[in-house]
């Protein structure tokens, strides 16, 4: 939903980049490989972490028509080399793939490091996790980067899990969308390995930079 850099992709004959802001500098971006999409009507009413969310966690609904693949990126990556080659990672009977977590294993841990730096609410974080603990979901799951997805877009299980977890996302509260993701995994009989077949540094892809939010 915008971007502060001028984060400039390789070109590349497989993908198009596809950017929805609410920011858009026409001149900035006249010779740009970014394709601009104004950001769907029925969203404009949400704050901008809720447009964001709903956009990464609905790629076939945006997509599906189109593309056979869909790899959302956050607005603090920049590609730097061919990153179609990411299709070739995801576990297809799955149809996501992404990076798991550099750092921690574990969503109870991670509540609290969230807390700690003042990343989202307290008191929903909170209680989400007593929630998860409740039904039983076990410390050391594991963990996900959701700073790239990848979604092979004819996967029925891939909208399915995304599906839930926005569903989950909305009803719980926290707006910490990394504290859901391994519960719905979970929910479903899936490993974090069958998802984070990216690597486990988002940071040392060579395929991308991350830069500091």
């Amino acid at each position: 939903t915008g971007r502060s850099r001028d984060f400039s992709p390789p070109r590349s004959p497989n993908i198009d980049y596809i950017m929805f802001t609410d920011r858009i500098d026409k001149n900035k971006l006249s010779n740009s490989l970014w394709k601009i999409h104004e950001i769907p009507e029925k969203l404009l009413d949400y704050p901008n972490i809720l447009i964001n969310r709903y956009i990464k966690m609905h790629p076939h609904e945006l997509f599906e028509d189109e593309y056979n693949l869909a790899i959302y990126i956050d607005g603090n990556v920049q590609t730097i080399s061919d990153i179609s080659v990411f299709g070739e990672m995801l576990n297809k009977e799955i149809g996501i793939a992404a990076h798991q977590h550099r750092f921690r294993d574990c969503i109870y841990l991670e509540e609290k490091t969230c807390e700690l730096k003042g990343k989202g609410k307290i008191e929903e974080m909170r209680k989400q996790i007593f929630s998860y603990e409740k039904q039983g979901f076990p410390q050391h799951y594991g963990m996900i980067e959701c700073t790239v997805m990848v979604t092979l877009l004819e996967s029925k299980k891939a909208k399915e899990i995304y599906n839930q977890w926005w569903d989950e996302f909305l009803k719980q509260g926290s707006l910490r969308d990394q504290l859901s993701f391994p519960f719905i995994l979970w929910k479903n009989n899936i490993k974090i390995s069958e998802v984070g077949t990216l690597g486990k540094n988002l940071y040392k892809n060579t395929k991308i930079r991350v830069y500091s939010h």
